[in-house]
């Protein structure tokens, strides 16, 4: 298996960064490293995350990263992220 990112959840990523960036950068480096490295965990575990939603072509995860919602596609040998939301998010 292995992790890819999808182009939205690569711009949720850029989105996490810039809200945060100016108001603590520490802050934002922090929540851009665990984000970016909590899909590696899922290598190990891809079914941890429950299930969301369940579209014909593949079924939608989510697990919780500290505040963030990742959610992702098991998609043949491929973890897809998909999206990336705050939890107090209106999405």
């Amino acid at each position: 298996m292995r992790v890819a990112w999808t182009i939205r959840a690569r711009d949720d990523l850029r989105r996490v960064h810039d809200f945060l960036a100016p108001r603590n950068p520490r802050a934002a480096a922090a929540a851009l490293e665990a984000l970016s490295q909590a899909p590696l965990h899922l290598l190990l575990q891809p079914h941890i995350g429950q299930a969301v939603e369940t579209i014909p072509s593949r079924e939608v995860r989510r697990v919780l990263i500290g505040q963030y919602e990742v959610r992702y596609a098991l998609v043949g040998e491929e973890i897809r992220i998909v999206r990336i939301f705050h939890t107090r998010e209106d999405r």
